[in-house]
């Protein structure tokens, strides 16, 4: 999926949402990733765990935090497959 420089932050979501608009919240996540990854720095970006808007810092930024109590970042990634998933509800008690 390519973005172009000049498509805006409400395009970008409606591309990745396109044609998912009955599936779980969970299916369009990586679409969201891959968008966010492929935005240039200074764009308006959708988090792919919290679906907050941010703006881009640097350009390997895909998600709105990655630190602290809030981090998307290690959710994202906690749910990204099924091993994961497993342990991270162990420390999720």
């Amino acid at each position: 999926m390519q973005i172009d420089d000049d498509c805006t932050e409400a395009e970008a979501l409606d591309e990745a949402l396109d044609s998912r608009d009955d599936a779980p919240r969970i299916d369009t996540s990586p679409d969201l990733y891959n968008i966010a990854k492929q935005r240039p720095v200074g764009q308006v970006c959708v988090c792919p765990h919290c679906r907050q808007t941010f703006t881009k810092k640097t350009y390997q930024q895909a998600f709105c935090s990655n630190k602290g109590r809030g981090n998307c970042k290690d959710a994202y990634w906690n749910r990204a497959t099924p091993q994961r998933l497993s342990r991270a509800k162990l420390f999720h008690r």
